[in-house]
């Protein structure tokens, strides 16, 4: 396990081996921002790969709670790397846990940072592909 620790004093404990810091895209479409208030630090969220985006054939959803709250970032190469490796079996990503929440004061939109890791134990950074 590692630990995320905050200024604040706030601590988020994940798995070895993940995606550090991963930002949530799309965060301010379809009343997402509404779902976002009930996210915490620590919470588990759902990655899959979406059956059908018309902007993005490689899209991955960011879920919490059964809720769309945002996607993997594609301009990075990460959601087609995650989606190619989901769709394959090469990867068992199905999970992240949020490890930081932003903005939501003073009237400004909520965005998450999460650690993205796969099921199988083994390291993603060494298979993620540079941006």
């Amino acid at each position: 396990m590692r630990k995320f620790e905050w200024a604040n004093g706030t601590t988020v404990s994940v798995p070895s081996g993940g995606i550090n810091d991963v930002m949530v895209v799309g965060t301010t479409f379809g009343g997402r921002q509404q779902h976002l208030k009930g996210v915490r630090l620590g919470d588990e969220v759902q990655v899959l790969p979406t059956t059908f985006n018309a902007y993005d054939d490689k899209a991955v959803e960011v879920h919490h709670n059964g809720n769309h709250i945002g996607h993997l970032p594609s301009k990075t190469g990460l959601a087609a790397y995650v989606y190619d490796g989901i769709v394959s079996g090469d990867l068992c990503v199905q999970q992240g846990i949020v490890t930081a929440i932003l903005g939501g004061y003073q009237g400004k939109n909520l965005g998450l940072r999460i650690y993205v890791f796969d099921d199988d134990g083994r390291p993603l950074d060494d298979r993620t592909p540079s941006p």
